[in-house]
């Protein structure tokens, strides 16, 4: 996680692997943001983020809703769904 900061101005950039999620609250900024790690590195932007690490991201105007759908596919997948959940796996 990568965070840069000027003045108002503020990206968060995650890292993961071959994966980089971006965000900010300065649409120019990031553009600058942008361009630089092109130079670097090739790129291809993919838009607004729909999973990341296997969370559900689902976006609305005035929030983002995260939910880890992978985590209920996977009970599923595996005939868990009905299993007892532990507070603590240990006394």
């Amino acid at each position: 996680m990568f965070v840069k900061k000027i003045g108002k101005s503020i990206v968060y950039l995650a890292v993961y692997v071959d994966d980089l999620l971006m965000t900010r609250n300065n649409e120019n900024y990031t553009a600058s943001i942008k361009k630089a790690l092109r130079k670097g590195f090739e790129m291809t932007n993919f838009g607004y983020v729909y999973y990341f690490l296997g969370i559900e991201v689902t976006q609305y105007p005035k929030f983002i809703f995260l939910s880890q759908k992978y985590i209920g596919d996977l009970l599923n997948m595996f005939g868990m769904v009905e299993c007892n959940p532990l507070i603590t796996p240990l006394e």
